[in-house]
């Protein structure tokens, strides 16, 4: 699975706004919302850095 597709954007129903997601890892759910699709990218690689810099394998071998 690709970075972009791991994000992903909703229409706020309250505000009729579009707000962007991105989705970690099975057990650890979606995260957001962002205010852009760049915004989302950003958090995501800020995501994916954290979990490479202390070893957050998630489980995996």
């Amino acid at each position: 699975m690709s970075e972009l597709d791991r994000i992903f954007y909703q229409h706020n129903t309250e505000t009729g706004l579009i707000e962007w997601f991105f989705s970690g890892r099975t057990e650890e759910g979606i995260y957001g919302p962002f205010f852009d699709q760049t915004e989302a990218v950003q958090a995501l690689e800020a995501f994916i850095k954290f979990n490479i810099e202390f070893s957050d394998t998630g489980g995996r071998s």
